[in-house]
């Protein structure tokens, strides 16, 4: 009793906080107004997480150059679009074609960049935050890897399912070297791979349960979670008014940081106050979200045990 007294004021006051600075719709809608609040790493880490699509810029080798002289490179920048999702750890992933230009230039030399944009629709581009990471893009062969990640991308990307089952497309994760963060002006930063990567929960905590969690959390929350969500973000109200009836908000993802959310083609993202490494941390960051007492009963029941 006493711990929940001293506990439950400032958890509705970072909450507020958390909503106020780290809350917002893309890509189409303020997220020009996201402050980083000091702390550059997670602010990158949230724009990777909330932004769902990136311009991935890879080494295109010199026989794709019609015109080849002595100045031309053994290999040119290529930058191309495409659809981003990422791993529990925050470890980007993307389903790509065999058959597309990025996915030759990979065959070939698997070092990218990937960069994150949150400019769209401002009045001053250059004032909106982006990430750009570096590192080394290849096909996920794992078997248990590559399922939890077609699943964690075709729940982002559900417009995916119609081709992503194609012999010639594969997911391919970008393992993190480095990262560059420009949060605004005069805000930029170059940020280890360790601090751009996400913590993970303890093993068999909970993320090997997310389909089963999200289904959970859905059922759990009702109207609630999305009606915080758009009294938090009055960008994600925006979108809500803009959308059709039909179109409703859905959970496409948990991880350690967060939630993940979508209706139609915007994105959200529902910041946690510290990371859920545990079934009853994922438990107390849900109910400071909702404002519920309880989210998970039987977890509650075993933590007074």
């Amino acid at each position: 009793m006493t711990s929940t007294k001293k506990t439950a004021p400032k958890t509705a006051q970072n909450s507020a906080t958390a909503y106020e600075k780290l809350v917002s719709a893309v890509p189409h809608w303020g997220l020009g107004t996201l402050s980083p609040d000091g702390d550059m790493a997670s602010f990158a880490r949230f724009l990777m997480r909330v932004i769902d699509r990136g311009i991935l810029s890879s080494c295109l080798p010199t026989h794709k150059i019609e015109r080849k002289d002595a100045q031309t490179p053994e290999n040119w920048p290529y930058g191309s679009f495409v659809l981003v999702a990422s791993d529990g750890g925050g470890q980007p992933l993307c389903l790509l074609s065999d058959l597309a230009e990025h996915s030759q230039a990979l065959s070939q030399r698997p070092e990218v960049s990937l960069t994150f944009a949150g400019n769209h629709a401002l009045a001053a581009p250059m004032a909106g935050p982006r990430v750009t990471v570096l590192g080394r893009m290849t096909a996920v062969t794992d078997p248990v890897a590559l399922e939890a990640g077609r699943k964690r991308y075709q729940n982002r990307h559900p417009s995916t399912a119609l081709f992503a089952d194609f012999a010639d497309f594969r997911l391919y994760r970008l393992e993190i070297l480095r990262g560059h963060l420009i949060a605004g002006f005069g805000q930029a930063r170059w940020l280890s791979p360790d601090k751009l990567c996400a913590p993970m929960p303890e093993k068999g905590a909970w993320a090997e349960e997310e389909a089963v969690l999200l289904q959970e959390i859905e059922a759990l929350y009702g109207p609630a979670l999305y009606d915080s969500l758009a009294a938090e973000s009055p960008f994600a109200a925006q979108i809500r008014a803009a959308l059709a009836p039909e179109t409703p908000w859905r959970l496409t993802g948990v991880d350690c940081e967060g939630l993940d959310v979508r209706a139609g083609g915007q994105t959200a993202r529902l910041s946690f106050l510290r990371p859920a490494r545990t079934r009853q941390d994922l438990a107390q960051n849900l109910s400071a979200l909702c404002s519920k007492k309880e989210i998970f009963p039987e977890d509650e029941q075993d933590s007074d045990g």
